[in-house]
């Protein structure tokens, strides 16, 4: 499944870079495992960039960051982040490197704050291309032949 999801973001991110003129932008965010408990607040989310993390996160704190990115404006156009619970964290794989601290938000005061500096897909491509996925789905299946 994570195959398909990667493969449509390069699709979509494609399709936005031929159409730089529509005036229209996109934010991908990518929650951890969804938990229905209650929220621990931004203090405990860790928001970072290059699909190095995974934890649980809750569905309000997914809302709450969510709405945050919109309201945010263009300082969250084109951007691409996870979005974790601090606890149980841990690295997708234990062969990834740790991305640098740029890539990295977590401990802020409000949920605004966590999305503060982050890089556009194009800034991430350029300074850390090891951290953008752009798998575009060569040798996967079609969907329907999966369901």
């Amino acid at each position: 499944i994570m195959d398909y999801k990667i493969a449509g973001e390069s699709v979509m991110r494609d399709l936005y870079a031929k159409n730089q003129s529509n005036n229209s932008a996109y934010c991908v965010v990518r929650p951890g495992g969804l938990s229905d408990a209650s929220s621990e607040g931004p203090g405990a989310i860790h928001v970072s960039q290059g699909d190095v993390y995974s934890a649980e996160i809750t569905r309000q704190d997914v809302a709450e960051v969510s709405v945050a990115a919109l309201l945010k404006g263009k300082a969250t156009d084109f951007a691409t982040f996870e979005l974790n619970n601090q606890k149980g964290m841990s690295k997708v794989s234990k062969d990834l490197e740790t991305p640098p601290a740029q890539l990295v938000h977590a401990g802020a005061a409000s949920y605004d704050a966590l999305l503060d500096g982050l890089l556009t897909d194009n800034e991430l491509k350029a300074s850390y291309p090891q951290y953008l996925n752009d798998f575009r789905g060569d040798g996967i299946k079609p969907i329907s032949q999966v369901v």
